[in-house]
């Protein structure tokens, strides 16, 4: 694993919660559990093809974990200028849609994919 790395940490542990809160329990140690590991050969991050842009931690409250995410510039050799507008595009309306849902709507529709994975294994 020596060619990966992990963001700098900046946010609280996500582990162990009690269910539900954002509140540790604190008959365990809190920890760091979750990770997001990537390839890194270049000593310069500017260098690596995977730049780490943003790592934090996501509050919800549904188990004892609390999620993490990333956020990662990808260095692409461009090959069509078009397509590339348009991926650009439709991905900027994407993540604006997503930013216009309540945390209440994305929690909901969370926990029904997670109940549709469930059902699925």
């Amino acid at each position: 694993m020596r060619n990966y790395k992990e963001g700098v940490i900046t946010f609280s542990p996500t582990y162990k919660y009690l269910i539900k809160t954002n509140e540790f329990d604190w008959n365990r140690s809190p920890a760091y559990c979750d990770r997001i590991l990537f390839e890194s050969v270049h000593d310069l991050p500017q260098k690596n093809p995977i730049m780490n842009i943003y790592y934090g931690k996501v509050d919800y409250n549904l188990s004892d974990h609390k999620p993490i995410t990333g956020l990662f510039e990808a260095k692409i050799k461009v090959i069509d200028g078009n397509l590339k507008n348009k991926v650009i595009e439709k991905i900027t309306q994407k993540f604006l849609d997503q930013g216009q849902e309540s945390e209440s709507e994305r929690k909901e529709k969370f926990l029904k994919y997670l109940e549709r994975s469930s059902n699925e294994v």
